[in-house]
């Protein structure tokens, strides 16, 4: 290959110069591709099933729902953007029905905020919480609880 073909060829390299630098280029390409891929699959929720956690504590019978802090972190609710914009606060007072999975079944206001914009938020998100379900016989059963959602403006 002459000297005018060797210029010619990828920003002035040799052919041999141009395959390393190709393969250097997709090999570091394919390490921030794998390492992003990593961080996306640990930021993914994993939610193991009941059965397959750590529960000596929690297998002995108890008659009310035990909220699961492994599975969703401290349970909370959304704060409503316009409820902010007004500064709404205010507690509201949930009946929650645990189903024997630890889902929330069904959800009753028994005291409101005096927000319906708070009262729907908190209606909302006590759906996606998990508790360990009431347990009689060892078995899981569903059950009553009530829980208090805060809803407080940062000062």
């Amino acid at each position: 290959m002459g000297q005018d073909e060797a210029r010619r060829y990828g920003f002035g390299m040799s052919r041999e110069a141009h395959i390393a630098f190709v393969t250097i280029y997709l090999t570091i390409l394919l390490l921030v591709a794998g390492f992003g891929v990593l961080r996306l699959a640990a930021a993914l929720p994993f939610r193991a099933p009941l059965w397959n956690r750590p529960t000596a504590a929690v297998m002995r019978d108890h008659p009310y729902p035990i909220s699961d802090p492994a599975q969703l972190g401290p349970h909370q609710a959304t704060y409503p953007p316009i409820a902010m914009k007004l500064h709404q606060e205010g507690d509201v007072l949930l009946r929650l029905t645990v189903l024997p999975d630890g889902t929330v079944g069904d959800a009753k206001i028994l005291t409101s905020s005096g927000s319906p914009q708070l009262d729907a938020s908190a209606l909302v998100s006590v759906g996606y919480w998990r508790y360990w379900p009431a347990r009689r016989a060892g078995k899981p059963v569903a059950a009553n609880v009530t829980v208090r959602v805060k809803f407080k403006l940062a000062t």
